[in-house]
């Protein structure tokens, strides 16, 4: 669904507005509307749908280092040497990494321990590995990451709504009849909101109902033989 047709969604059930015209007041407030629904079907969304992967340079001496610039929160970091794998230990809170972890006299090793260290100067999330990096290393790491475009406006109006699935487009635009009217101060937005609510809940449950998987398959034949 593109976002031109949300909007005539939003402007025919809701009433208000031409859909013949986009650059009206009327307009900005539906897609405020639809920004507003939007935002709140991507905080519903299961992560999965957000999470992609980067690489961190690491070199020798260097221990503090900045991640992707789209990083909302950071999974898993691992690397290589040798065919033999990596993975860095989380450390939760900076009071243990300095006082359990951290070694000021510590030799530069094979990092084994990582601490999220807040933003750089850039507002990128950075972390700390230790030990100090004695070597070059690749280190791959996947993250749930932040969506790229915060508002949608009228340039945006002939392009898919983007990073919503297109089987949750409809609360989107439930969401976006109920802001509507709710900026109008229409009574009826008691109704839609009721209507929204209930559609956010099946957002989670698209992704939590298992359609694709037999109970013969999930169930060995000695199980069901034997009735358990």
């Amino acid at each position: 669904m593109t976002l031109q047709q949300a909007l005539n969604i939003v402007k025919r059930f809701s009433h208000k507005g031409n859909i013949s015209e986009t650059g009206d007041e009327d307009t900005l407030i539906m897609l405020d509307a639809i920004n507003l629904a939007r935002r709140d079907i991507l905080l519903e969304l299961p992560k999965n749908y957000m999470r992609s992967t980067a690489t961190i340079s690491v070199v020798q001496g260097t221990a503090t280092y900045a991640l992707d610039s789209t990083v909302q929160k950071a999974l898993l970091f691992r690397y290589t040497v040798d065919s033999a794998e990596y993975f860095l230990k989380k450390v939760e809170t900076e009071t243990e990494f300095y006082q359990k972890i951290y070694s000021a006299s510590s030799s530069q090793q094979k990092p084994q321990w990582y601490f999220e260290a807040g933003l750089d100067g850039s507002g990128n999330q950075q972390i700390i590995l230790f030990p100090t990096p004695d070597a070059s290393y690749t280190v791959n790491y996947s993250f749930y990451r932040n969506w790229a475009t915060d508002v949608l406006a009228v340039s945006n109006l002939g392009s898919a709504i983007p990073q919503v699935p297109a089987h949750l487009h409809n609360q989107i635009c439930i969401g976006g009849i109920f802001y509507t009217l709710t900026a109008f101060d229409d009574p009826k937005s008691e109704i839609w909101e009721g209507r929204f609510e209930r559609a956010k809940l099946k957002v989670n449950s698209y992704e939590e109902d298992d359609q694709d998987s037999l109970l013969s398959l999930r169930l060995s034949p000695q199980q069901i033989n034997r009735g358990y």
